[in-house]
Formats: structure tokens, C-alpha cells, sequence
């Protein structure tokens, strides 16, 4: 089925906003199965005075789009999807390149190779997709409806060909019920937890945490072993591996990502007097240390991209500035390479709080490698989380002792018991050992 422009525009309606998933049907029905998936074509225009080409999209997309996502880099031969959706409608478009969706139901197949802004290939819902023939180059729009709900989508063909069969029997499917994302737990004697209210369930949250992989299987673990305390091997598993992760020599595992900034103070020495250039915006644990060591923040106003303008620090560096605090703000990291670069040619102290931006990269290096001190929070609305926990790297052994031993109140002299105890429990450590990192491509560095 072909979608064109005349049709998608006429049968545009917005139904029930805003809990709406869907505001256009395709003409064949009511926009489910393979029957009603196609390509939607459109066209691109540019001025006389020619500034390259605009495809405008919003007439045309057959649903209320609520998120989007990007794919691209797909090795050659490399398939993605692999799973079918029970009521969100998705619609591709390729910014560059070329691939072919595939949509299968039980009543067939059906392919849609796209290779223009000009086409999208509209996914209807109960259908198992595969992504394929990826172009090299090929950069992968996908425009989605509803709010996403893990327990929506059917992630295995073996229960994909379940739903399915209710169809075959000339059966409905039971009707899908919206969840939270946190699998429910079977801990012994841990109540369920509560049906959602009405309020609840029009509340946006800013973000739900994902936990979906081996958390329960470890953190019995160390119940059962009596591992619960930071001596525990998960601890000591997790810091190897993030610091491996980042490329780093060491990480030393905290309580959060507040007392990571706290030590990374104190270990770099800054005291009374000594300036830290840093931004305008951000969180106060930023400057909480700062402050109480009798230091002085220097601010800095930001850019486009919501993080410090690099143009402005060199011009508010005095003899008393000892380092330059950079924080990465939401999807975009700081230009880390000018900010290193600023900081080599005056001999500061970088702090790079990387906790809104565990997995990205800049320039092909990952956030949390650049700072003489880098620092992460694994807080639940955190990339990774451990429901509390931070983390200190470094590649400077002295450092790092220094690092390790604010965390557990600088037992050995000279300066003992100076430091509250920041140690991440093994409890803790193992609630996340085994999530994926989420790599998120560098958006702001040239």
C-alpha cells in the first residue's frame, strides 16, 4: 500500500488529545497488521536563493508523534528490530543512505525499501519488524507515537507467533494494559506494588528507571552470601569495569554523585581563597564543596547547548584559579578538547562531572577520560543507576589515593578522620553490574 500526500492530508483528525497515540488511519482500515503498513511519499522544495532542501514532514505523519529516535553506524550485514508493538505506530525516514523495513504479521510479509527524506515507510502496530540493508552511511530517522512502556513491546518471535495465533483461531489477543517500566520484583515477602492512580497515570514523569536485566539475581546474591557491605566483590567489579569502560587507570565507587564532586575537591586540595571556574547552570552539589572549603566559584554563562561557552573562560582566569569544573548537560557534552587545552596552557585542575552523561563520547573519546578528577552519579534518573551511587576516576595514582582514602574517612595519617565515609555499598554496586551502557553519539564537539 502506497500512502500518498492528498490522502494523508485529508484524513488528518486529532482524537483525544493529549493521551492520543494515533490521529491518522491509513485508508485500507484501521491502521494495524501488515495490511495497512506502506511507503508515505512526500517532496522537498528549496528557495531561489538556493540553502539546500527542507522536507516537511508534520502533514504527513499518520499518528500524534511523541518521541524520536535516531539510528545509524550499522555495521554492514547488521539487522536491527527484532521485536513487534502492540499499539505504538512508527514511521521511518532515512536522513542519508538507504534500508529495507520488513513488517510480518500472520496473514504475510511485506518490504519497504526506502532511500530518500521524500519516503517513510509507516510500521503499524502487530507486526514484527527487521530493519535491513543498511547502506553504509545510512543515518535512520524513526518517529514514534505514545509514551514508551517496555511491557508493550513483544521482544521474541516465539511470543510474537502467540499473539498471532489468537488471530488465526479467529480469536482477539487480551487487551494490552499499560505498565511501569520497573520489572515487578518476586523478592520474598516485598508487597507488589500499588495499580497506578488516575493521577498517576497522567503524570509525565521525567524518567522511569529500566531495570530489566540481572539486578534481583545479584542483589540476593549478597543477601544470601552476606556480602552487603562495600568489602563486597561487586564493588570492586563495578569500579574495574567503569574504568575500563571510560578508559581510565582508576574509579573509586561512592555513595552518589554529590559526595563524587566532595572528594574530588578535597583530593585536588583546593582551599580558602583558590577560584574554580565553572557553569552557570547546573546542579548545587556543583558548588556545595566549593563553597564550604572556602574556595570561590567564578561562573560561567552558557552556550546553545546548555553547557559552559568555552569562548568566555580564558577571560576570567586570574592567579588564584586552581581548576576548571566542565559538567555535561543533559544530551550534549562540553568541547572537552578546548577545555583540556585551556587548562594545560595555565596549569589548572580539570573536574569533569560526566553524571548526566555516562556513555557518550566526544570526538570519538568517551565522557568521564578527560579530567585530571571525572565524576558520575548513578542516581535513578542517570544513564545507569544503582538507585544511589557515584563514581571518582582518575589516571593519577597519587590521586587516586588520595580519592581513596576521603572515601573511607583517611584512616591513615597525616590527615585522619577529615572526610565523611562515602562508601558505595555492595548491594548497591550489584543492583546494575550487568545493565548495558547507553551510548549516546557526541552532539556538540566539532
Amino acid at each position: 500500500m502506497e500512502i500518498k500526500k492528498q490522502d494523508a492530508l485529508a484524513l488528518r483528525e486529532d482524537v483525544g488529545a493529549p493521551s492520543w497515540t494515533l490521529s491518522i488511519m491509513p485508508p485500507s482500515g484501521e491502521g494495524r497488521g501488515v495490511k495497512d503498513c506502506g511507503i508515505i511519499h512526500n517532496s522537498s522544495f528549496s528557495e531561489k536563493n538556493f540553502r539546500g532542501y527542507l522536507t516537511p514532514w508534520d502533514d504527513l505523519v499518520p499518528f500524534q508523534t511523541t518521541r524520536v529516535n535516531c539510528t545509524y553506524g550499522v555495521p554492514d550485514g547488521v539487522e536491527r528490530g527484532g521485536h513487534a508493538h502492540q499499539i505504538v505506530h512508527e514511521l521511518c525516514v532515512v536522513m542519508m543512505g538507504s534500508m529495507t523495513v520488513v513488517v510480518e504479521d500472520h496473514t504475510g510479509s511485506k518490504e519497504m525499501k526506502i532511500s530518500s527524506p521524500t519516503e517513510g515507510a509507516y510500521i503499524a502496530p502487530g507486526t514484527w519488524i527487521t530493519l535491513k540493508d543498511f547502506a553504509p552511511a545510512t543515518c535512520l530517522l524513526i518517529l514514534c507515537s505514545g509514551d514508551f512502556d517496555p511491557a508493550e513491546v513483544i521482544r521474541t518471535r516465539a511470543a510474537f507467533d502467540a499473539h498471532m495465533a489468537f488471530y488465526i483461531r479467529g480469536e482477539v489477543p487480551p487487551p494490552y494494559a499499560r505498565t511501569m517500566a520497573v520489572v515487578p520484583s518476586s523478592i520474598p515477602n516485598l508487597p507488589p506494588p500499588p495499580p497506578p492512580s488516575a493521577v498517576e497515570d497522567e503524570f509525565i514523569q521525567v524518567n522511569t528507571p529500566l531495570l530489566c536485566h540481572n539486578e534481583k539475581k545479584y542483589v540476593l546474591e549478597c543477601v544470601e552470601t552476606g556480602w552487603i557491605s562495600s568489602e563486597g566483590a561487586f564493588v570492586q567489579r563495578f569500579e574495574k569495569e567503569m574504568a575500563s569502560y571510560c578508559g581510565r587507570r582508576y574509579a573509586v565507587a561512592v555513595t552518589n554523585g554529590t559526595a563524587a564532586l566532595d572528594i574530588a575537591v578535597d583530593a585536588l586540595g583546593i582551599g580558602a581563597g583558590d577560584e574554580v571556574i565553572m557553569p552557570t547552570f547546573t546542579i548545587i552539589s556543583c558548588i556545595t564543596q566549593i563553597a564550604r572549603c572556602g574556595a570561590i566559584p567564578v561562573v560561567v554563562d552558557c552556550d546553545d547547548s546548555f553547557n559552559m561557552d568555552v569562548s568566555q573562560i580564558e577571560a576570567l582566569i586570574t592567579p588564584r584559579t586552581k581548576a576548571i569544573m566542565a559538567v555535561h548537560i543533559y544530551h550534549f557534552p562540553c568541547d572537552m578538547h578546548a577545555i583540556v587545552a585551556l587548562a594545560k596552557k595555565h596549569n589548572l585542575h580539570v573536574i569533569e562531572d560526566a553524571a548526566e552523561l555516562i556513555g557518550a563520547s566526544c570526538r570519538g573519546r568517551k565522557v568521564g577520560s578527560f579530567g585530571d578528577v571525572s565524576t558520575m552519579s548513578f542516581y535513578p534518573n542517570k544513564h545507569v543507576t544503582t538507585g544511589e551511587g557515584g563514581m571518582v576516576l582518575t589516571d593519577d595514582e597519587k590521586l587516586y589515593r588520595r580519592i581513596a582514602e576521603r572515601r573511607n574517612l583517611c584512616f591513615e595519617p597525616p590527615r585522619r578522620f577529615v572526610h565523611v565515609c562515602a562508601r558505595q555499598s555492595n548491594l548497591t554496586a550489584a543492583a546494575d553490574h550487568d545493565a548495558p551502557l547507553i551510548q549516546t553519539p557526541n552532539q556538540n564537539c566539532p
